[in-house]
Order: C-alpha cells, then structure tokens, then sequence
C-alpha cells in the first residue's frame, strides 16, 4: 500500500502550475487556467487592470515568472550542489526555455537524474513559492 506524501489537493495544485510553467510565454494559453485566475493575487491584479488584453493570463505569466525567479535566487548562491541545480534547472528550463538535456548537459547530469529527482523538487519549491506570492501574500497585505 503506498502512503501518500502529500495531499491529493497540494499535489494537484503543483501538477496545475507545472503544467503552466510549461507554457510560461503564453498568456493566451495562462488564460486557460482558471483554478490560477482565483488566487487572490491575480484577482487583485485583474481588479487594478481591467482593461488589460489577455489580463489573467498576464497576471499568471508574471507571477509563475516571480515564482521561478524566487526560487532560483533563494538557491543559486548555495554552497550546496543540490541547491545550484535547482537554481541552474530553475531558470534554464522555465525562463529560458532550455530543454531538460540541454539544462541537465549544462550541469554535467543526466537527463534521467534531472528528471527524476532535480526537476520534481524544483516543481515542488515553485509551486510552493507561487501559492505563497499569490494566496498567502495578500492575505498578509491585508491583515498589516
């Protein structure tokens, strides 16, 4: 019997934004996304800008963006290889666009560890990141 690791609801919303950050440069398709349109930092966004083109999916594209640059510069400076990785795979793959064998070419992996253990992990922290930039953010904002 397999003991679950995570919620089911968390897992789906890490497959969710994963599943964005795949499509990171278009906004048309972002406007896809609706679970991501109601995080109450993108319906802040979309009340202050309500005649922005393609809005929601803007307002995704720029936090996934924030999410991934949070993460790579919490770990790029580590003195821990693991951490680098994260950072390297972080930005290769989701701001600029490298493939997976390109980014795990670049960090003198294999394909088969970046996706196997570097790149669930790197979904993980900005999924996490996401969520905090988006839902736990604002809560804060107004509470302050």
């Amino acid at each position: 019997m397999r003991t679950p690791v995570m919620s089911d609801q968390r897992q789906e919303f890490i497959e969710l934004v994963h599943d964005a950050l795949q499509i990171i440069e278009d906004k048309l398709a972002l406007d896809e996304f609706p679970t991501l349109h109601r995080v109450p930092a993108v319906q802040q966004w979309l009340a202050e800008h309500p005649r922005e083109w393609l809005a929601r999916g803007k307002a995704v594209q720029m936090y996934l963006r924030q999410a991934v640059e949070t993460v790579v510069s919490e770990y790029a400076e580590s003195c821990l290889p693991t951490f680098q990785r994260i950072a390297v795979f972080a930005r290769g793959c989701y701001l600029e666009g490298k493939t997976v064998t390109a980014v795990a070419r670049e960090l003198g992996i294999s394909r088969s560890l970046a996706v196997h253990y570097v790149a669930p992990t790197t979904k993980r922290l900005i999924a996490t990141a996401f969520y905090w930039l988006t839902v736990t953010e604002p809560r804060n904002r107004e509470t302050t």
